[in-house]
This record gives structure tokens, C-alpha cells and sequence, in this order.
């Protein structure tokens, strides 16, 4: 499939499809007649640093194909997102929001000159809601810079903004992937699997944060192997961007990686052997100490005053009871009595069932969640078919620190965004942990598999 989406033909029928699309949404909206032209020219001038990356690696041969594929379908994700938004929807959508957001930055701040307006707290609250939307203000602000304030532009600097985000997760991954075919078979995952290639390039917080992620994983294998202060650097500063467009994920992240390096034996040598427990102790209570000061100001954002288990739990069933009232054809019905401990707890196999594979197929209601219905039977299927690459996952977290840094970082995220009770944010927000989930899903199976990639290779 990858030769023939790089031949001659399909390149042609993707030009005539692409113009086709460009040119409905051009009568949509009058005002993208400069984004429709410079869009492409810094589209194919990012994905062609992306790509440079990936024709230096090693198993180029084959990761070309699912590469470019993967780019092919973010751009028809991209076409399919602005006509959804605009004809189907006519601008009453999330994407709409976020750059009407940046507008209001550009012009209340920048135009204005009102810098001081960026430690103000009483604006930022009015004309954004929140910190960590008016910090993505500021990102697709930065966005306009390059390509002008025209949405459609600023939805396709997302191809590659997402492309590069899944071949850091594929970095990632090699770090401590058996072999060959468990790196190809991931490969195929990340970059083909398509509701995430469909989201990941949604415009506001979805693709910044998938980069971003991408970015924190390898920077945490990088660490793992090596520590360098390059390395402790790149992960501290995508953590904190993480952190700042949303908490609760930074929150996850930071958790997979306290408990990753604090749990890991430090490797001293010479006299220095003897004070070895110390020394653990001492760097596992300053990693505790560390998650604890950075969580409690991450949550105080999103209206945690404590970072207790009630203050959780309320604010969880808020999340949960929020999304659960929102208008729209993908709301679900309340599934927690209360705020209390107990019923939040007894909650979350549902909720992190709901995420992974609902809706299913006889909730569909229109074409679309047909689709997404089909999707997720397909990926109830795959988790059920490698049940013990999951069981071999957590059987190599004691060889390989990474693999329990996928194994937290899959497990909290998705209870934390368990609570987003709506179809809709669901699907969108999994793919936050669709990468790590497949990190799992593409080891091998048992000794079997494991000897016959090992021949192959």
C-alpha cells in the first residue's frame, strides 16, 4: 500500500482530491485564500525535516512505508476535520474555540501591546477560562507567525507536528523492544491506526500534547539509559509543557517517572558502595518530595485545592459529572452516585473500558460512529488476540526500567481520563494512551513468536 500511495497515479488522484477539498472549504470560508496557499508549501517543508530523521534510521526500508502512509492519512484527517467542523457542524465546534482564543491574544497582547497582561490573572480567567487554555492561545498565536491567523494553515502544520510526534514514540520503543518485528509490528500501530492519526492532528491541545509526549517518552529512555544533563533537561522541559496544556496528564507522566527512577538501583562504585542505601533513600524521598510540590501546582489549576485522596475523588467526579451534562449526541448518562472515595474507585474499570473501546457497534447512531464503532471492535479484538505481549510487558519491567514507565504511564493516564464521561472526549483523548498501549500490544506474544522474529531477523 505504501508503494502505490508514493506512486505516480495516487499522488495525482491525492493533488486533484486534495485542491477539490481545498477549494469546497475555500467557498466555506472566503477569508483562507492565504492559508490554502502557504499551508502546503510549510506542510511539505516540515514533513520534510521529519522525514530526514527517518531516512537516517536504521530499518528505513521499511519504516518509509508506514511513515508516509501515516502522513497521507493525517492529511486526509485533516480534510475530513474542516469539513465536519464547517459543513457538517457550520463552526460550532472545539477548533473554532481555540482560534478565536488565539485572536483574542493576538490582539488584546501582542497588537496592543499589552504584555503585562500575561501575569494577569483576572484576565486570563475571563477571556480564556483557564491557564492551561490561555497557554494554548500562546502556542497557536506562535502558530499564526508562520503560516497567518487562517485556520486551515494552522490545521495542517499539524501533519507533521503529529508525524514527528509518533516517530518519537517509535524511538522510544526501540529502547527496549525485542526485536525486529516487534518495532515493525509498532511501527504499523502507531502510525496507521486511524482514529489516531485522525485525532492526534485536531487543532488546540490534542496535537501539541501528542508531540509533547512523544517527546517526554524518549527523553525517558534516553534517561534511563544514560543520564546526561541534555537528556534531564529535554525531559524536564516537555513534561512541563505537557504539564501546562494539561495538568492531569503531566501529572501521570511525572508519576510514571518518579516511580520509575525511584524504584531504580542507583550504580555507584568505590567507597561510595557502603552508603548505597542512603543514597537510595535520600534520592527517593527528594523524587517524592519533587512529584508532590509539582502535582499539588499543576492539580491547584484545574481546581484541586489538596492533593488528598477526597480532594481527588471530588474533583474526579466534577470531571465526570461535567462531561456527563454536556449537550450533544455523545453524552452518557452520570455511573457515580457521589464524590465519595469509594464510588470513585469503583468506577474506573468502567470508565477506562468506556475509553478504550466504546462506542460499540450497536451504539451507532450515524456513519461516523459506525466507523468509530467498527475501530474499536477491531482494537477489543487485537487486545484479546495479545493478551500475553501484555503479560510479557510487565514480566520485562524487571530487565528493562522503560517498560514499567509505559506500564505506569498507560495505567494513571487512563484512569485520569477515564472520567471524561462523553464519547466524544473519549475518543479523543485515547490517544494519549493509545501509544503506550501499543507499546505493549507489539511485544511478543511467548517463546514461539519471540524465536520466530529472532530467525526472521
Amino acid at each position: 500500500m505504501a508503494v502505490w500511495l508514493t506512486s505516480g497515479p495516487a499522488t495525482t488522484v491525492i493533488a486533484v482530491g486534495g485542491a477539490v477539498v481545498m477549494a469546497r472549504l475555500a467557498a466555506a470560508l472566503p477569508d483562507a485564500a492565504m492559508g490554502i496557499a502557504l499551508a502546503p508549501i510549510v506542510v511539505m517543508g516540515l514533513t520534510w525535516l521529519v522525514a530526514r530523521r527517518v531516512r537516517a534510521h536504521t530499518d528505513v526500508a521499511f519504516l518509509q512505508g508506514p511513515f508516509w502512509t501515516g502522513v497521507v492519512l493525517r492529511v486526509l484527517a485533516v480534510g475530513a476535520q474542516l469539513a465536519i467542523g464547517f459543513i457538517l457542524y457550520r463552526g460550532q465546534v472545539d477548533f473554532v474555540g481555540y482560534w478565536e482564543h488565539a485572536q483574542q491574544f493576538v490582539d488584546r497582547v501582542v497588537v496592543d501591546g499589552r504584555f503585562d497582561l500575561l501575569f494577569d490573572s483576572a484576565f486570563i480567567d475571563y477571556y480564556f477560562g483557564s491557564r492551561s487554555m490561555f497557554i494554548l492561545a500562546i502556542v497557536v498565536a506562535l502558530m499564526m507567525l508562520i503560516v497567518g491567523p487562517n485556520i486551515v494553515a494552522l490545521f495542517l502544520v499539524g501533519v507533521p507536528v503529529s508525524a514527528a510526534g509518533a516517530y518519537l514514540f517509535y524511538r522510544a520503543f526501540e529502547s527496549f523492544a525485542p526485536d525486529a518485528t516487534s518495532r515493525r509490528r509498532y511501527a504499523l500501530m502507531l502510525f496507521l491506526f486511524p482514529s489516531l492519526a485522525f485525532w492526534s492532528v485536531f487543532l488546540g491541545k490534542d496535537v501539541w500534547v501528542f508531540f509533547l509526549m512523544g517527546c517526554t517518552t524518549l527523553a525517558m529512555s534516553r534517561v534511563l539509559h544514560a543520564i546526561r544533563i541534555g537528556r534531564v533537561l529535554a525531559l524536564g522541559a516537555s513534561l512541563s509543557m505537557v504539564t501546562l496544556l494539561r495538568p492531569h496528564v503531566g501529572g501521570t507522566l511525572l508519576l510514571a517517572v518518579v516511580a520509575v527512577l525511584a524504584l531504580r538501583p542507583l550504580r555507584v562504585r568505590g567507597p561510595a558502595l557502603y552508603l548505597r542505601p542512603v543514597l537510595q533513600i535520600g534520592v527517593t524521598a527528594g523524587l517524592l518530595f519533587g512529584f508532590t510540590m509539582v502535582t499539588a501546582s499543576a492539580l491547584a489549576n484545574i481546581g484541586v485545592s489538596a492533593l488528598t485522596v477526597d480532594a481527588l475523588a471530588e474533583r474526579a467526579y466534577l470531571s465526570h459529572t461535567g462531561f456527563a451534562m454536556t449537550e450533544g449526541g455523545a453524552m452518557l448518562p452520570i455511573a457515580i452516585d457521589s464524590g465519595n472515595p469509594a464510588d470513585v474507585a469503583a468506577f474506573i474499570p468502567l470508565g477506562v473500558m468506556t475509553m478504550l473501546f466504546r462506542p460499540f457497534v450497536w451504539e451507532a447512531r450515524n456513519a461516523m460512529w459506525v466507523v468509530a464503532g467498527l475501530e474499536n471492535l477491531f482494537l477489543l479484538g487485537l487486545v484479546l488476540w495479545r493478551l500475553p505481549s501484555l503479560w510479557r510487558g510487565v514480566v520485562m519491567t524487571r530487565r528493562h526500567p522503560m517498560a514499567a514507565f509505559v506500564i505506569v504511564a498507560f495505567l494513571a493516564t487512563s484512569v485520569v481520563l477515564a472520567f471524561d464521561w462523553n464519547l466524544g472526549a473519549t475518543q479523543r483523548h485515547r490517544t494519549m494512551v493509545l501509544p503506550f498501549l501499543f507499546m505493549l500490544l507489539a511485544l511478543p506474544r511467548g517463546r514461539a513468536e519471540r524465536g520466530a522474529a529472532e530467525v526472521a531477523a
